[in-house]
């Protein structure tokens, strides 16, 4: 898709009871979103397998993917199964999202994965939802899964925001997820690096899937689509960037550090997202009046990547939805 307008996919956060997300799932594929992206975090969301089978089940076509999962909170072969039993159910429709670990790890007080052990996952999930055998940590036995073959492996993409995760993603997996905000300068950093762990692997440029992780909010009130999207850009300023920060940021950072609670993790109601400055959102979010936006949304457009997942935010969030489908009337504006 390169080189044309990317596809649009939806990201959303399991905050509402999943009955909910199937309904929002239904309205995402009529409305042609390509993937829906589903987050997972133990303590603060509902369960992402249950969601994902349960949205398996109830559509045809869309996409199906975490955004993103880890092999930390739930065994490495008991993710391998997930995935493999949802491509049973979704032929060709499954992405197994994966990451060093966020809110899911904090919660229950543990630190993200490092980078190796997450590069060796990576290989080991690819051949364990193929049917192939791998050896873990916990012995020399083979371990594999009995009813996994060639039909239910599944691409598998990783989110980065960092230098060392983004060459990772280059060099090893099927897509990338970027966490690099929507800033056009930050984000064609971040692909400049999974291209080069592309180039250091001996992979095709261009072979890794390129996905940009869009916070988004559009109102007839611009303050209040600002105001919106502040608790995704609290966490995401906390993370490795591919640029550094503007001097006058990194206190403004350094502040949101201290005061970030994983247990209001991307909620609306999050006191941390109260310190957020307009400087900080215009970084991080992409958030407006539908002008402002499309404008927006146009120059990321003309970047050389394949997906834009929008993570849409709402004053109900019964109501993301329909933002996202005003979004995406804002894609279609510009592929016309």
């Amino acid at each position: 898709m390169r080189g044309t307008t990317p596809r649009v996919g939806l990201a959303l956060y399991p905050t509402q009871p999943i009955n909910d997300m199937v309904q929002a799932a239904k309205v995402a594929e009529h409305h042609s979103f390509s993937t829906l992206w589903i987050g997972d975090s133990q303590n603060i969301w509902r369960e992402s397998f249950t969601a994902m089978g349960a949205i398996a089940h109830s559509t045809n076509r869309i996409g199906i993917a975490t955004g993103v999962s880890n092999v930390v909170t739930r065994h490495l072969a008991t993710v391998a199964g997930g995935f493999a039993s949802l491509q049973e159910m979704a032929p060709g429709r499954v992405i197994a999202g994966l990451g060093t670990g966020d809110s899911s790890l904090a919660t229950i007080g543990s630190a993200p994965m490092r980078t190796n052990d997450l590069e060796r996952a990576v290989g080991m999930l690819r051949s364990l939802t193929s049917g192939e055998g791998v050896t873990l940590d916990t012995g020399p036995a083979q371990v594999r899964i009995t009813y996994a073959s060639a039909r239910t492996a599944v691409p598998v993409h990783l989110a980065a925001s960092g230098p060392k995760m983004l060459d990772l993603a280059g060099r090893a997996a099927d897509g990338v997820v970027l966490l690099a905000g929507a800033d056009p300068d930050a984000i064609r950093r971040a692909l400049a690096r999974v291209t080069s762990g592309e180039v250091t692997a001996g992979r095709q440029v261009g072979s890794v899937y390129r996905v940009l992780w869009l916070p988004i909010a559009v109102e007839d009130d611009s303050a209040q689509a600002r105001r919106l999207v502040r608790p995704h850009v609290a966490r995401t300023a906390l993370r490795p960037h591919p640029v550094a920060l503007p001097a006058e940021l990194v206190q403004e950072v350094s502040e949101l550090r201290r005061r970030y609670d994983y247990y209001q993790h991307m909620s609306s109601s999050a006191g941390h997202a109260e310190h957020v400055s307009a400087e900080l959102t215009a970084r991080f979010a992409v958030a407006g009046d539908p002008g402002e936006v499309l404008a927006q949304m146009r120059e990321l457009c003309r970047l050389p990547i394949d997906e834009i997942a929008l993570v849409p935010f709402a004053a109900d969030e019964s109501s993301r939805i329909t933002t996202a489908v005003r979004c995406l009337e804002l894609f279609e504006a510009i592929a016309a």
